[in-house]
């Protein structure tokens, strides 16, 4: 158990040397704010009815695939407009560093960046 706290140490040491803002929180002090605060207890509880964000996900959806490849007497083409990934790797902004997470906001800021989950 001690080799495990010792590599927990050193690989937190590794990302801050590498310039890197490093939130943590031991398990210890997580639930100690969780018996103290109500709030963190219900965070807890919604936090766990959503689904983890995937941002892959956002890559798939729309109808690429050709469902019907051939029509009597009729001449069809196929173009696919929804394949945008190549695009988006080359001109698009990622968003980097630790996610803040938004919950059931009040009012829109136009200056939240990132990705969404509905």
């Amino acid at each position: 158990m001690e080799d495990l706290y010792e590599q927990t140490i050193e690989r937190s040491e590794q990302i801050k040397k590498a310039g890197y803002n490093l939130i943590e929180m031991w398990e210890c002090e997580w639930t100690k704010s969780k018996e103290h605060k109500k709030e963190m207890k219900q965070i807890e509880k919604e936090i766990k009815e959503i689904e983890e964000l995937n941002p892959r996900n956002a890559f798939f959806g729309g109808r690429t695939n050709a469902t019907k490849l051939k029509v009597k007497g009729k001449k069809m083409k196929y173009i696919d407009i929804c394949s945008l990934y190549p695009t988006v790797q080359c001109y698009d902004d990622y968003p980097v560093g630790h996610p803040i997470k938004i919950f059931k906001p009040s009012t829109y800021d136009p200056k939240w960046y990132g990705l969404i989950k509905c």
